[in-house]
């Protein structure tokens, strides 16, 4: 005659708890497995303090904070991971890619991309009316080291280098067209044109 069957319990949540417990006493006991443990984690957090990823679409400054070495260096950092040594030293990004500053009024003549927005350039024209100018301006950051120093990090090119310099630089070069004939008139289209070719060294086509 066989054994009768003895339901088996479902397992309890004390149970379990005394389970786990064992197993982490265990692991608690194993000395190696605490040194793997703290050597992975001081290797993150080295690597984590001591590198910055610059990303494709980007291009890195190095600032020095501390020593003999303190400014900012003319080297560029390319897209990758680069050793900095942290509090001591930073990566300043700036954009490698085309930028675009829309100058405008009216928010149905804004970009929908991740474009800076300002206001329309104010121009007089060669007969005496006052025409707003709807523009974007396209562009790109050729030298970093020279627009950190003389804008600084982050985006403030923005604000100190593009929009002044595009507030001056249009309504000096148009200001000559006719008003009554703006949208035809053929001095417009060349004097946008060399707006477009400016020699500024700080702005280049």
């Amino acid at each position: 005659m066989s054994d009768p069957i003895k339901p088996s319990l479902a397992l309890d949540w004390q149970t379990a708890w005394r389970l786990v417990r064992g197993i982490a006493r265990r692991l608690f006991r194993i000395k190696a497995l605490w040194l793997v443990g703290a050597g992975i984690l001081g290797v993150y957090i080295l690597g984590s303090s001591c590198s910055t990823y610059v990303p494709p679409n980007m291009i890195g400054i190095r600032q020095v904070y501390f020593g003999s070495g303190a400014g900012i260096k003319p080297e560029s950092y390319g897209p990758g991971l680069h050793f900095i040594v942290g509090g001591i030293e930073r990566l300043h990004l700036f954009p490698r890619d085309l930028q675009i500053i829309n100058f405008s009024d009216s928010s149905s003549e804004q970009s929908s991309l991740q474009a800076r927005q300002s206001d329309s350039i104010k121009i007089q024209t060669s007969d005496g009316y006052n025409v707003q100018l709807d523009v974007s301006i396209i562009y790109r950051i050729k030298d970093p080291y020279h627009v950190f120093t003389e804008a600084g990090p982050g985006r403030a090119f923005e604000d100190r280098l593009v929009v002044p310099r595009a507030d001056r630089l249009l309504p000096k070069t148009l200001g000559g067209a006719n008003g009554r004939r703006f949208r035809q008139d053929p001095n417009r289209i060349r004097q946008a044109r060399a707006a477009a070719s400016t020699r500024d060294p700080r702005v280049r086509p």
